[in-house]
């Protein structure tokens, strides 16, 4: 039958069953000192022999989980100090000594029921007799004092579903010797979700067993660490044997057991039966060579304190009695593990981010810091860092997992494997902190448990965790990470905090990050506003009783800005433009009693161009290389004396301003400028920067975020300075750069092309139609055709070949309206104009 939990004994059939038959009592004193654990192992290969025909069938064992009646050895037997002369049969692949023994399919040495006790198991697993030609038969063969005893398991079937006979074996018990022997032969089926256990188990308490670590050609036998998942079937004629010591007149000492444990000392104890001798006893770390490694001390009575032994630690140790005239065998190993370093008690203020490695105090990793401790140690409900599920063992290490991993910004957390444990499971992570001392103490933490019933307290402890209060604060779900606090008021010297988590079982972990215990209360309700391109203000719901408040603004590059003030807002200024800062609030009580940092995030606007204004106009000299700006961060100039929009759809246009002197020249000027964020150029008269301004000409593009090109001026007075502003098309244009000049406009005067020709036809045009005719062009490969409204705005432009000289193109003017037009041409450094009607 299925094998449903680890520690679930299977309901036992009963067939009739004769109590144990004890031999004579110089048998029973001569074997008594063999003890299970202090039995001898081999391995060796021999030979399966099959049981003859004649042999005694067991029908009732040729089932799954079925035990048989009392089966005659036909000798005295002695087994784990105890003779006997009748054995009980499992289907699952063990015999029991004991008259009261069930078919248990949970193989398990170290830990059986005392009734199924003491046992021999050459395969403990959920097996089956059912198969197709098994069967299960003894025999005893020989003559005294030499017999041997057998029971075959042929043909089983393994584990008890399995579609083949998968294993045949057998238990020798030898007369006289009494050694025991496993034999083998594997059959043609193949194991089904098998692990079992193979080896011998005792009738003491603690349990006394030898388990065999593997099914090769030379497994070892152990006696502190029971192998529960063997799945591979032995060599035929694999033979395991277990031989109990001669007795001797100095018995070896047994039932090695720890009576309890320090950080850096243990208790041990053990038995014996007779030699009335001292004792040695050999210590060390888990892996020692005993005899040669480790450490030695000794002993009067069968109990000993080791002393000086390292905190969190795994030891061995190993016992040897010393009569007069002899020494006993060595027992085998005892185990323990040391007590964790006792806790320290963190002082105040305290803070835990979780980003170093975890500390191995009580296990692997398992503890952020000495101030901490994690319950339980292993398992899913073993709290870890984040990523480091595997010391702890859990399963799905990498499921479950919430994001981000880490709060204000951080890498790592703690974390407690809620997704995987068994709903209701508790894990608690424990800090221990000094709260002697004045000052308004307060707990803070954040929290994330993004799905699921899952949960975490926090409870209080004034005693190191004796007795604990109620719980303080209780949260769920949170889906992202949420910042928490408390309020302390104890001052005891010994306070632990306990963070408490219960299991839901399949929904994403709970996440715990920057635990901290400040000496003063944190503000709440941080924020931001009056954001520009040097200042901000910083606005917090004040504490009482704080003295003062240091308010710090730290940029992604450059220097930090410190205020500090004595309430709430407090002004920032002196801040770079375009820059993302973290500003923190510390509350300060008094001398050395502050709190923990409380952040925003915010980012300054884009500072004002130095041009921003008339007054600040950049000064442009006409005929110089254009000129790079920007009118990024640029503002609106409050009109004075014209309105707007000019000759686009701007109504508040961010405008940057620039001023020329109007040379003395006769040439025509104009303004040229590139760049999308150029899309209006407007010229203006002024008797000062301060105005107020007549506009004299403006040049639009054909629509938002567009270059406006070219603005041909009107005759300007010589010696005059005029202010020209340069925006977007629209209001909400993209700011940016672009480049801007003051030109002359190179022309024979005539508006004529030199020593070429110019024409336009028709001219009026009546059926939309436009003919751009160019003749003797040597300087240029291309021209430049731009269409202008009566006001000034572009409402077309094109780029025309020029071939051979020639220009014969049909303009784009179907989709204009009605009116006068002006055409303008630029063919190399020749600016030509011709009015145009389209009626």
């Amino acid at each position: 039958m299925q094998k449903l939990l680890q520690t679930k004994v299977r309901a036992r059939t009963y067939w009739g069953r004769a109590l144990a038959t004890v031999a004579g009592l110089g048998l029973a004193m001569s074997t008594a000192q063999a003890q299970v654990d202090t039995y001898q192992f081999a391995a060796s290969q021999g030979t399966f022999t099959p049981l003859p025909t004649t042999a005694t069938v067991v029908a009732a064992v040729q089932d799954d989980d079925a035990i048989s009646g009392a089966i005659p050895i036909g000798f005295s037997f002695a087994f784990d100090g105890v003779p006997y002369t009748n054995v009980y049969a499992s289907s699952n692949g063990f015999l029991s000594f004991n008259s009261a023994a069930s078919s248990s399919l949970t193989n398990d040495l170290d830990a059986a029921a005392a009734a199924i006790r003491p046992l021999v198991a050459p395969l403990w697993d959920d097996l089956a007799g059912e198969g197709t030609g098994s069967a299960a038969k003894y025999q005893t063969t020989g003559t005294a004092p030499n017999r041997v005893f057998t029971f075959e398991w042929l043909s089983w079937e393994w584990n008890y579903s399995a579609t083949a006979p998968v294993v045949s074996f057998q238990v020798k018990l030898y007369e006289t010797t009494n050694r025991v022997e496993f034999v083998y032969r594997p059959e043609n089926g193949t194991p089904n979700s098998a692990s079992a256990s193979i080896g011998i188990s005792g009738t003491s308490t603690p349990v006394d067993f030898l388990s065999l670590n593997n099914t090769s050609a030379s497994p070892t036998a152990s006696s502190t660490v029971e192998t529960t998942s063997i799945a591979t079937v032995p060599a035929s004629g694999q033979v395991y044997a277990f031989t109990p010591p001669p007795a001797t007149g100095c018995p070896t000492p047994r039932n090695l057991t720890v009576t309890s444990t320090t950080a850096n000392s243990a208790v041990v104890s053990w038995t014996v039966t007779g030699g009335s001798g001292t004792f040695s006893i050999n210590y060390g770390p888990t892996g020692f060579t005993p005899g040669t490694g480790g450490q030695t001390i000794t002993s009067a009575t069968n109990s000993v304190t080791i002393p000086g032994l390292t905190a969190s630690t795994e030891y061995q140790f190993y016992v040897t009695q010393i009569c007069s005239g002899s020494t006993s065998a060595r027992s085998n190993a005892g185990s323990f593990r040391t007590d964790c370093v006792t806790p320290l008690y963190a002082a105040v203020p305290f803070n835990e981010t979780f980003e170093s490695t975890w500390l191995s105090r009580c296990n692997t990793r398992d503890v952020p810091s000495n101030n901490w401790r994690n319950t339980p140690l292993t398992g899913n409900n073993s709290w870890r860092r984040e990523d480091d599920g595997a010391a702890a063992a859990w399963d799905l290490v990498g499921s479950y997992l919430y994001s981000p991993t880490g709060a204000q910004g951080s890498a790592h957390s703690a974390r407690f494997h809620s997704g995987y444990s068994s709903a209701g499971l508790i894990g608690t992570m424990d800090l221990y902190v000094n709260m002697t001392g004045a000052g308004n103490r307060e707990l803070s933490f954040d929290y994330i448990n993004t799905s699921g019933t899952d949960s975490l307290t926090v409870q209080i402890s004034t005693d190191g965790g004796l007795t604990f209060g109620p719980q303080l604060l209780r949260f769920g779900l949170a889906t992202a990470w949420q910042p928490k606090t408390l309020a302390l008021n104890t001052t005891s010297a010994s306070t632990v905090i306990r963070f408490r988590a219960r299991a839901d079982y399949g929904s994403t972990d709970i996440g715990l990050d920057n635990v901290s215990i400040a000496s003063c209360a944190r503000v709440s309700n941080l924020a931001v506003s009056n954001i520009t391109g040097t200042s901000a203000t910083v606005s917090f719901a004040p504490i009482t009783g704080v003295s003062s408040y240091t308010v710090v603004a730290t940029p992604s590059t450059g220097p930090a800005v410190t205020v500090t003030g004595t309430g709430s807002p407090v002004q920032l200024t002196g801040l770079q433009g375009l820059t993302q800062y973290t500003v923190s609030v510390v509350s300060s009580c008094a001398v050395g009693q502050t709190s923990v940092p409380v952040t925003a995030s915010f980012t300054t606007l884009i500072p004002p161009t130095v041009n921003d204004e008339p007054c600040n106009a950049t000064t442009l000299t006409t005929g110089s290389a254009p000129l790079a700006s920007s009118n990024l961060g640029a503002t609106a100039t409050v009109a004075n004396g014209y309105a707007n929009p000019g000759c686009s759809t701007a109504a508040n246009p961010k405008d940057v301003w620039f001023r020329f002197v109007a040379p003395a020249s006769s040439n025509t000027l104009s303004v040229q400028v590139t760049g999308n964020p150029a899309g209006q150029v407007r010229l203006f008269s002024a008797a000062s920067c301060n105005g107020p301004f007549t506009q004299i000409a403006c040049q639009g593009s054909a629509g938002p975020n567009t270059a406006a090109g070219q603005l041909t001026l009107p005759a300007l007075t010589a010696g005059t300075t005029y202010y020209i502003s340069v925006s977007g098309f629209g209001s909400s244009d993209a700011q940016g750069p672009f480049t801007i000049a003051v030109a002359t406009i190179l022309s024979t005067g005539i508006g004529q092309l030199p020593q070429g020709e110019v024409s336009v036809y028709p001219n009026p045009s009546h059926d939309g139609t436009l003919t751009l005719s160019l003749r003797g062009i040597n300087t240029t490969s291309s021209v430049k055709a731009e269409m202008l409204n009566a006001l000034g705005q572009r409402v077309m432009i094109q780029q025309v070949p020029v071939r051979g000289g020639s220009v014969d193109q049909a303009l784009p003017v179907q989709g204009l309206a009605k009116g006068f037009y002006t055409l303008r041409l630029q063919v190399g450094e020749n600016t030509i104009t011709r009015k145009v009607v389209l009626d």
